[in-house]
């Protein structure tokens, strides 16, 4: 077996322990793969498959980050900051004080 090859398919392995599907998908998936490209005999094929498993490994990484992200940011978001409330309550509180101001007479000119 190719030194590249076998790289890619511990790659695969590794990344797929945190893979949202989990490790056997992955694994199974990656097999399945691995034996569909298992005729390639001249070096520009090897290398154009290693280099799209590397690439699918990437791809891998990002939704496992993106993944990671939305489950952080849901933990720490409240409600009213993922309707818009927050800066709905912003604006009417200066809207308030600014008419509260006004009804006191302290934006007049001098």
């Amino acid at each position: 077996m190719n030194p590249r090859v076998r790289d890619l398919y511990k790659r695969f392995i590794v990344v797929g322990r945190d893979y949202p599907q989990g490790l056997p998908f992955v694994r199974d998936q990656v097999k399945a793969a691995f034996r569909r490209s298992a005729d390639l005999s001249t070096d520009r094929e090897l290398n154009a498959a290693v280099n799209k498993g590397r690439y699918m490994v990437r791809e891998m990484i990002a939704l496992i980050q993106l993944k990671k992200y939305r489950t952080l940011r849901s933990a720490y978001q409240t409600e009213e900051e993922s309707s818009g409330g927050a800066v709905a309550d912003l604006e009417a509180r200066a809207s308030a004080a600014a008419a509260k101001d006004a009804a006191q007479g302290r934006n007049e000119p001098q």
